[in-house]
């Protein structure tokens, strides 16, 4: 039998906020927890039989109305389970974003190309943005589930926030400067200098003050409005 995943854990920590069925955690997993672990969604009905096989979760049939439905329920197996997997190490971030890598690969293509690969980059991050206020709002206004965990859920909206505000200014920084690159893409003196000065800045950047990309001689991006709902400082 198919031994418990991070996913498997995932989905056992949901349940120990509550019974639910399959249906209700695929809404929790949508909600906020595929945002940092993805791999969940596509296996969120799977893995509730699978932890009720390993004794984690208890399994019982219920009807709303004529159809039937299938309520899990954390065990005390499971919880003690759920305290050893939380204690333990987690490995550290992986990022996979096919749109940088195509900008990793942009030289065989056109300086469009590229352009329109960082425009969807800064599109992808100010989505993430429009849902963070939306979650904001909710955890501001007591309108989301599980306001026990408030703390913990203003933990990870913060790192989420913060990372895709920087992917966002990143992005509007790069569009910046590659408008100046020549057509073709070809390194010049003029670019190869001015990413050896981009290299040189983070290397005189004090820890503590990183964030927005180092300074070059790029012109100043257009001036963007602030966000709202309260944006951590850098």
């Amino acid at each position: 039998m198919k031994e418990p995943t991070s996913t498997s854990y995932a989905v056992l920590g949901l349940l120990a906020a509550g019974p639910r069925t399959a249906y209700g955690l695929a809404r929790q997993v949508a909600r906020g927890l595929r945002f940092v672990w993805p791999r969940a969604e596509g296996r969120i009905y799977d893995e509730p039989r699978l932890l009720a096989a390993h004794g984690l979760a208890a399994a019982r049939p219920e009807h709303t109305g004529r159809r039937p439905r299938t309520v899990y329920t954390i065990t005390p197996q499971g919880r003690r389970a759920l305290r050893r997997w939380v204690a333990e190490p987690g490995a550290g971030p992986v990022l996979e974003y096919e749109a940088l890598l195509k900008v990793a690969f942009a030289g065989h293509g056109t300086k469009a190309d590229l352009l329109g690969h960082l425009t969807a980059i800064g599109g992808h991050a100010a989505a993430h943005l429009a849902t963070g206020r939306t979650r904001a709002d909710e955890y501001a206004n007591a309108l989301v589930p599980l306001p026990e965990h408030l703390a913990i859920n203003a933990l990870m909206w913060n790192f989420l926030w913060q990372f895709y505000s920087t992917v966002e200014d990143w992005a509007s920084w790069a569009i910046t400067e590659v408008t100046i690159w020549p057509d073709d893409l070809r390194p010049t003196a003029e670019t190869d200098a001015r990413a050896a000065d981009l290299f040189r800045a983070a290397l005189r950047t004090p820890r503590g003050q990183r964030g927005s990309p180092p300074t070059m001689t790029a012109p100043s991006p257009p001036a963007r409005p602030s966000r709202q709902h309260g944006r951590p400082a850098r």
